[in-house]
């Protein structure tokens, strides 16, 4: 049996019933908006065989909160996803992560890879800001270059999660630590050579 205070969202709103499923499945609809928490119960109902006359038996009361939030997004600035970054010899190369999220209760960001980052990666400092569009977040993921991770790729995929557990949309990228460039050794430069036909 599902129960839910009413009005929708009023966490002193009187346990009204919403009905039963046997299934043990409640599906919810989108309520057409964000920054509302709505406030329902479960419990298991036993119904007595009718043959011996109608009863009902609840069981205890289960609550659970449904927070309706907006997921934080990639913005301008942000490495785009599918891309492919190549590391320079010697060097590094920074995986540029911009986030926003406009949630009213989204009151901070944390940016997070899903997968194992190459040994040389390093997060930079977090920088977060915010404004009537909400909170921000700019960081850098810098890959750093390594003689003996020369020829390795890495899909390196990142997300940034808010204080309510929702999170942007998974963005990819490959990484690439290439080999150094060929270098011709032999024979030394301005070397004569003698031919002989026949």
């Amino acid at each position: 049996q599902v129960e839910a205070r009413v009005p929708l969202g009023d966490p002193a709103g009187a346990w009204t019933v919403l009905g039963t499923t046997a299934n043990r499945w409640f599906m919810h609809e989108d309520v057409g908006t964000f920054g509302v928490t709505l406030y329902y119960a479960v419990r298991a109902v036993i119904l007595q065989d009718p043959s011996l006359g109608p009863l009902e038996l609840p069981g205890a009361q289960s609550q659970v909160q449904v927070y309706f939030g907006r997921a934080p997004q990639w913005t301008e600035g942000s490495q785009p996803g599918g891309s492919t970054v190549y590391v320079p010899l010697g060097g590094a190369a920074d995986v540029p992560v911009v986030v926003n999220a406009s949630d009213p209760n989204s009151v901070s960001l944390a940016t997070r890879s899903t997968e194992a980052l190459p040994p040389t990666a390093s997060w930079g400092p977090a920088v977060q800001t915010a404004d009537a569009s909400g909170v921000y977040l700019a960081q850098n993921l810098s890959v750093a270059y390594a003689p003996d991770l020369a020829g390795a790729s890495y899909i390196v995929c990142l997300t940034a999660r808010d204080l309510n557990g929702l999170e942007a949309p998974l963005r990819c990228v490959t990484v690439v630590i290439p080999r150094p460039s060929p270098r011709l050794v032999s024979p030394p430069t301005g070397s004569r050579f003698a031919a002989r036909i026949g």
